[in-house]
């Protein structure tokens, strides 16, 4: 388990955290989400060792931690694929046999077999952050930090990113902390979201309570305005209202409803809409 405790950090007068709390459990996904400038990344510095927070606790009981920062920082450009994966695995004690083990299973998901012996510095952003990535998870982490995976890749990298990060969290069982504006990854494989706001947790919710809250509503189309309901304007004469008792609606329209369905408001859309709150 993974336990921050009331992390205060400031920056000069500025106060980044402001008594920031919360676990990761073995074998949990949490995705971690908040505006620019709201305090992410300076929570995944601190977990991961490169700055000291002024004031609170961390409890970790993961003996091996693997961040990938922001940017591929993580890598050699000078080095081949090869190379910074077994250099990066020696600094980490990691036996030789198991890095080309792994990297015989990984290599083709990843998309590097042709790359392997190619500098890094050569390579496309997309492909570099594969290879962040890899460099990761050779290492064997027992719990995985990942500060903005897809961050400024073209559709067709963040895409992959997004599957490989979905098959290392439904293979591989780790335990995982992401740090991400890509909602769509987080609807994938978050089992949790932290909102962070203003340097402060203001949510922390499991996403199938999320997804239940979203089952629960139906979008109601009918015509005409009715008193009572919230009127949302749809197309010409026609209007709708968002419930959760569907029934007591339709008695209410009578012969005005169009028609009814349920709300498909995604993950995504819900954490959208919490950001921007």
């Amino acid at each position: 388990m993974l336990k921050l405790e009331k992390i205060r950090k400031s920056f000069k007068n500025n106060l980044v955290l402001k008594d920031v709390s919360f676990t990761v459990d073995t074998g949990e996904v949490v995705g971690l989400v908040g505006l620019n400038g709201s305090g992410k990344s300076t929570i995944i510095r601190i977990i991961s060792g490169l700055i000291i927070q002024d004031n609170g606790t961390i409890e970790n009981d993961f003996k091996n931690i693997g961040v990938l920062l922001e940017g591929s920082r993580n890598i050699y450009h000078f080095l081949t694929v090869r190379e910074n994966i077994k250099y990066f695995s020696i600094l980490n004690n990691i036996e030789d046999a198991y890095v080309e083990n792994f990297m015989n299973n990984y290599i083709t998901l990843f998309g590097l077999e042709d790359k392997l012996d190619e500098e890094v510095g050569n390579l496309s952003r997309g492909m570099i952050q594969k290879v962040s990535i890899m460099i990761l998870l050779a290492q064997n982490p027992d719990i995985i930090i990942m500060d903005e995976p897809t961050l400024g890749l073209d559709i067709i990298s963040t895409i992959q990113i997004r599957e490989i990060i979905q098959d290392i969290v439904e293979e591989k069982n780790k335990t995982v902390l992401i740090v991400s504006h890509d909602t769509k990854l987080l609807d994938s494989v978050a089992d949790r979201i932290l909102f962070l706001k203003d340097g402060k947790i203001e949510a922390d919710i499991e996403t199938e309570n999320l997804k239940l809250n979203k089952d629960s509503e139906y979008l109601v189309y009918y015509y005409g305005m009715e008193d009572g309901l919230e009127n949302i304007y749809y197309e010409k004469n026609i209007y709708k209202t968002i419930t959760k008792e569907p029934k007591q609606v339709m008695e209410i329209l009578g012969d005005r409803l169009i028609k009814v369905e349920k709300n498909t408001k995604s993950i995504e859309d819900i954490i959208t809409e919490m950001m921007e709150d």
